[in-house]
């Protein structure tokens, strides 16, 4: 008799750039150009590109929360006015 056994799961490690999109609700573009930009780790893999979860983590981390960015707008304002 066999016991049937329920797959293991993993806690995940990567990302392809399709599964960083669909988990993050960013567009492939914007995944690139962070990736450019030195805020998101890439590694190649045989053909593919893919996104280490701790970066990925961690971009979100960093990102500025919406209540956050109130009157960033105006401050950044002020301060180009106050150079012109």
């Amino acid at each position: 008799m066999t016991k049937n056994r329920e797959p293991t799961q993993f806690p995940k490690v990567s990302y392809s750039i399709r599964e960083a999109c669909a988990a993050t609700s960013l567009g492939r573009t914007t995944i690139y150009a962070h990736i450019a930009a030195g805020r998101l780790q890439a590694v190649r893999v045989g053909g593919r590109t893919l996104i280490p979860a701790e970066s990925l983590r961690g971009l979100l981390s960093e990102a500025p929360l919406w209540g956050q960015c109130e009157g960033r707008a105006d401050k950044l304002r002020d301060a180009l006015e106050e150079k012109a």
